[in-house]
């Protein structure tokens, strides 16, 4: 579940750099296939062009790949240009992918409904199944914390992100109290900008933090043993 990391971009850098001897000797790498997922667009048109069109100099070959490595609902918005092929087709298949699925709007949509759908977690559901749950909540804040970076840099649009809103009226009401009791803490003497950042931070030490201890369970053998009693994430306030 995320964008690119800078290492990912330097991957790609490093791709586009290789020569033949070099590139033969890696592993065959592909592009992802889209399925319109606004949340998907940048990471995909960024291994499109570096794999696919940086090599491709040809409008009608580049507009096949291109229906190769689209599905779903994009493959719907270009299907037109695929009908009838010309040399400019390629070029305003890849504008209408970019202006329906690229657009921060679409991207901000798409991100925020999945938060707001989000069933929300307490202190007191712990299984193996909620850890894992918590850990991928964690993973999507992550994933809007590098959109609210990336795209306004990358589309120069910023009004989209209320990043404010965003955490009060949605994320705030899935976490687990404990969790937001240490972020209000944490936030007393930092800037606003500086809110949702923290936040991630609580987030995902606290998810660390199930997964380090998620074999203590009432049921474990280890349970009630002196040498992990204290602990345990339910003794952790007391």
């Amino acid at each position: 579940m995320s964008f690119y990391s800078s290492q990912r971009f330097q991957f790609f850098n490093i791709m586009a750099n290789q020569t033949p001897a070099e590139a033969c000797s890696l592993p065959h790498i592909e592009p992802d296939v889209f399925d319109g997922n606004p949340r998907h667009y940048i990471q995909w048109i960024t291994e499109f062009k570096t794999l696919i069109e940086s090599k491709v100099s040809d409008q009608h070959l580049r507009l096949l790949y291109l229906k190769k490595y689209t599905k779903g609902n994009a493959r719907k918005a270009i299907d037109g240009f695929l009908y009838v092929s010309q040399p400019s087709s390629y070029d305003k298949a890849q504008e209408l992918l970019k202006k329906r699925f690229g657009n921060p709007k679409s991207i901000h949509h798409e991100i925020r409904s999945r938060v707001e759908l989000w069933e929300p977690m307490n202190d007191d559901a712990r299984s193996l199944e909620s850890d894992q749950k918590f850990r991928e909540f964690s993973d999507l804040l992550d994933a809007v914390l590098t959109l609210k970076n990336e795209v306004p840099r990358l589309s120069g649009e910023t009004h989209v992100w209320d990043i404010p809103l965003l955490i009060h009226n949605t994320i705030l009401t899935k976490l687990p109290s404990r969790v937001v009791k240490d972020w209000r803490e944490r936030v007393q003497s930092k800037r606003p900008e500086e809110y949702f950042p923290t936040l991630c931070d609580c987030v995902r030490e606290a998810a660390d933090a199930r997964f380090n201890y998620a074999y203590i369970y009432p049921s474990s053998p280890i349970y009630n043993d002196p040498n992990v009693y204290e602990k345990r994430p339910d003794k952790a306030e007391q």
